[in-house]
């Protein structure tokens, strides 16, 4: 079985002068025992799969949320979040590739120790402005960071004491998004209908949402795997889109 253990703690403030409300925590898991699995070849030509366990990580950071409407018209909202997210140990596991012959056993050795968990950006951090114009409008503009941010990789590729690079680190990219709605003045105590509109990647920035470190698929190996962008395989985000609706409310 896997083994979690978990702290968090955090504060809350909210202001009794202004309009001001902060709230922060910070958290510490301790992942133990991250079952993983492996194909093999049995020794009587079929295939199995087999579980391999002692893959730990630590996962801690700090978190951080603030609102703030200086005027009736203008909201300010603002998030942070910083995270180190860790594999801590090597992993030493065994298996039998024969359930006939249970002393025939297979040894395997990961080196992923210190290297940092990929696929999620570990820091982040947001920005909006929101405008009220008139009563039941809003136009929100939402900017957001995203950095330290490590390709996937798959645990059980670190067979090499030699290899303890770092998977590929993404570059970090910052994303703009439009949000609009409006309340129609329709005089319904039975329902109520806005319309509203969002833009997503305002400034059509390119960037790469997703990456594979080391893929088996689209890397370039001519000059060795090496954990640079040339070895990676990545998912670019998308470009400006937008979408239109409308939201109907019972009451």
């Amino acid at each position: 079985n896997e083994k979690f253990a978990s702290v968090e703690a955090g504060l809350v403030y909210r202001s009794r002068s202004m309009p001001l409300s902060v709230s922060a925590n910070v958290y510490r898991t301790s992942w133990k025992d991250r079952t993983i699995t492996r194909g093999v070849e049995l020794l009587d030509g079929t295939y199995g799969v087999v579980n391999l366990l002692g893959l730990d990580a630590l996962h801690q950071g700090f978190e951080m949320e603030a609102a703030y409407q200086p005027l009736p018209f203008l909201r300010f909202d603002g998030s942070a979040s910083f995270g180190d997210w860790t594999y801590t140990e090597d992993v030493s596991a065994r298996y039998t590739p024969d359930e006939n012959n249970r002393s025939a056993v297979q040894y395997l050795r990961l080196y992923t120790r210190d290297l940092k968990v990929g696929d999620a950006p570990q820091a982040q951090f947001a920005l909006g402005v929101t405008v009220l114009p008139i009563d039941g409008m809003y136009v929100k503009v939402l900017g957001r960071r995203y950095t330290d941010f490590y390709a996937e990789f798959d645990p059980l590729s670190r067979t090499n004491e030699d290899d303890r690079g770092q998977s590929w680190q993404i570059p970090g990219y910052s994303i703009f998004d439009l949000h609009a709605g409006y309340d129609l003045p329709i005089n319904s105590r039975r329902y109520g209908v806005q319309v509203f509109a969002n833009v997503f990647n305002v400034l059509n920035e390119t960037y790469i949402l997703e990456a594979v470190d080391n893929s088996a698929y689209n890397s370039y190996s001519a000059n060795g795997l090496d954990h640079h962008a040339d070895d990676a395989e990545v998912f670019l985000g998308l470009p400006t889109t937008f979408n239109l609706g409308l939201t109907v409310t019972l009451r």
